[in-house]
């Protein structure tokens, strides 16, 4: 199974100070890189440790490839820069494709796995089309089935934290690296144990599509909402303490009944 990303997009950071530099803007710690990894997770957060950008991070000789959302490179680069000053680092957006796929069956292309989960498969960049694969399961079911946030649609920009959007679980942070941009708020809601709301995966077996609120009402009080659906399979930003360790819920969503089953977390 072989798709394009087309919402993917690579920035390239060269020069000597490129490690470094990340490493005080980055939630997760580079120097993973230099043992044995060829790829990390990460995000880059605001000072009150909200969410702003997640992308891998992939090591090819003495650059650093990020893999990161195609409509919000040009964003991240303007705010890398700001953060520039003298570092010796350079900022390139390149045109390589970013593939996913099941299994690595490639060897002349910079090939990575998906560091979030070790049921996501690999990631491949080349500068050549690869045949692709119709197959029903899609990326996106993929994804959404291993519990894995995306970018403006799970992770919401200036207003999701790490924390509730599993990014811990998913290797994005790291808890022994020093300061980053928002570490202080982040570091106090796992060590404080504050969170509230986090994300699930659910099923529902009824008919439903996604429209533009998508509220979860049980008992007429609103208790998350569904922020990704496809095939059956969602994510849902849930109440911890009025989910109560259910397992099945009877809910009212866009106005309609519905049986919202609660899987299992993925990493478990």
């Amino acid at each position: 199974m072989t798709q394009l990303l087309k919402d993917r997009v690579i920035l390239k950071i060269a020069g000597e100070d490129r490690k470094s530099f990340l490493q005080g803007l980055i939630t997760n710690d580079i120097n993973l890189l230099d043992e044995g990894n060829n790829a990390i997770y990460s995000c880059l957060l605001n000072n009150k440790g909200q969410y702003l950008f997640d992308f891998f991070i992939i090591e090819d000789g003495d650059n650093l490839l990020l893999d990161i959302d195609r409509d919000r490179v040009e964003r991240f680069a303007k705010i890398l820069k700001i953060y520039k000053l003298r570092s010796k680092v350079s900022l390139e957006i390149l045109d390589s494709k970013i593939y996913w796929m099941l299994d690595n069956n490639f060897t002349d292309a910079i090939v990575y796995q998906d560091t979030r989960s070790d049921k996501m498969g690999y990631r491949l960049i080349t500068d050549v089309d690869i045949d692709t694969d119709d197959a029903k399961l899609s990326y996106e079911t993929y994804r959404i089935k291993n519990q894995i946030p995306k970018s403006g649609q799970d992770l919401i920009i200036e207003k999701s934290t790490l924390l509730e959007c599993n990014i811990d679980k998913l290797n994005g942070i790291s808890w022994s690296k020093g300061c980053y941009i928002g570490q202080e708020v982040t570091a106090r809601m796992h060590y404080k144990g504050t969170l509230k709301k986090r994300l699930y995966s659910i099923e529902i077996k009824e008919e439903f599509e996604l429209e533009n609120e998508n509220y979860i009402y049980m008992n007429d009080k609103k208790i998350g909402n569904i922020s990704s659906f496809n095939s059956g399979f969602g994510l849902a930003l849930l109440n911890i303490a009025k989910l109560d360790n259910a397992s099945e819920l009877e809910v009212i969503i866009n106005k309609k009944e519905y049986k919202i089953i609660i899987n299992p977390d993925c990493w478990n």
